[in-house]
């Protein structure tokens, strides 16, 4: 299939990913967290994801537990990726559960990109008798005539 290994999920950068995980901890717990890590081939982590950041502790009522959370948008460049899962205690942050690439998937894309996170932005083509102040920043710097440097778009 010319674009990766037979079997592994892809996904097109950009789009939405939704993660769906069940697990069971010891009923003696009161609260959990869950953590879920991106990590490229070379297992470097290159983006997080915490059930911390948006929900109060998740309550464990001694049965199976069904999380789930919606990535809006992929920001990876276009490659081979794993996701690990870490189930923590919540008051004192114990790893209750561990599993190190518990799912490969692969980004496509029709372009490359030099780091694994591509941000994405808006850009537009600015005539060169524009203002320079219209990003916020100087694009180039030129020396001035003085001894000086100053930065001109």
């Amino acid at each position: 299939n010319g674009n990766g290994a037979v079997g592994i999920p892809r996904i097109r950068h950009l789009d939405p990913l939704v993660l769906d995980a069940t697990f069971s901890v010891d009923e003696r717990t009161e609260g959990v967290g869950v953590s879920v890590l991106f990590h490229d081939r070379e297992s470097r982590g290159v983006a997080q994801v915490s059930s911390g950041s948006a929900l109060p502790p998740i309550a464990n009522h001694g049965g199976v537990i069904r999380i789930k959370t919606l990535i809006p948008q992929i920001p990876f460049n276009p490659g081979r990726y794993a996701l690990s899962i870490t189930i923590t205690e919540e008051k004192t942050g114990e790893i209750l559960l561990s599993q190190h690439a518990a799912k490969e998937f692969q980004v496509t894309g029709t372009f490359f990109g030099f780091t694994p996170v591509q941000l994405e932005g808006r850009w537009e083509v600015v005539r060169e008798d524009s203002p320079n102040d219209r990003l916020g920043f100087p694009l180039s710097a030129r020396k001035s005539n003085t001894s000086e440097g100053r930065c001109d778009g």
